[in-house]
């Protein structure tokens, strides 16, 4: 996120929770979880993130697991409710390391499939 120019905060520590970052984009913050595991997240991991996002002023954040998300991941994604969370994996992030898209490209991409087709997980093609 710094290559794409983009401010970032460092990880840190409120009272019961860790959050690994926070990046500003266009007048937002945004708390980013990141999960580097072989296993693909879970419902239950978004929940919580999504608690700890709920809790803040004008709260959004992105979770971004390198390995992707469980098949009961993408079937709960919220339909009619308040979208707080994206949600990027390591395909994304490796297109943005090689160059197809920025930084900048893929959150736009994404918040605006959140925005108009109420989708918190975006295709990894960007038009």
């Amino acid at each position: 996120m710094r290559a794409s120019a983009i401010p970032v905060e460092e990880p840190f520590r409120i009272e019961g929770e860790q959050i690994d970052g926070a990046i500003k984009y266009e007048g937002h913050y945004y708390l980013i979880e990141a999960k580097w595991t072989d296993a693909k997240t879970d419902p239950k991991e978004i929940a919580s993130f999504y608690f700890k996002v709920e809790g803040k002023l004008e709260g959004r954040g992105i979770f971004i697991s390198i390995n992707g998300f469980t098949d009961g991941v993408l079937a709960a994604l919220p339909r009619g409710k308040e979208i707080r969370v994206l949600l990027l994996d390591g395909t994304h992030v490796a297109k943005v390391i090689f160059g197809t898209y920025t930084f900048q490209q893929l959150l736009t991409h994404s918040i605006a499939h959140a925005s108009l087709r109420a989708e918190i997980y975006c295709p990894h093609a960007i038009d």
